[in-house]
């Protein structure tokens, strides 16, 4: 059973980003919930905005790709926020 639940394997490009994944699948799907927990749930347009927000948060306090970033929030959607926007980080900083 655990094998059939976890056949979710998608072919990706190897340059591809956690980041721009993760944008291509609000571009297909902005409405859709990206991350529930609880009674608390996200689209993936709403996450998008979040985690961009904190992702360039994150840049303008110098933090680059080498930098290291403690997330100090309870299991929920903050913790998935504060994952993605540190893929966010990344990807503006590699860029610069």
């Amino acid at each position: 059973m655990l094998h059939h639940w976890s056949a979710t394997s998608v072919a990706y490009s190897a340059r591809c980003t956690a980041h721009s994944l993760f944008e291509g699948a609000t571009l297909a799907a902005s409405c859709a919930q990206a991350v529930g927990h609880s009674n608390q749930s996200l689209s993936y347009t709403e996450m998008e905005c979040q985690t961009a927000r904190l992702g360039a948060k994150l840049v303008c306090e110098g933090v680059g790709p080498d930098g290291i970033v403690g997330l100090g929030v309870a299991k929920g959607i903050e913790e998935v926020a504060g994952v993605v926007g540190r893929f966010f980080a990344l990807s503006i900083a590699s860029i610069n």
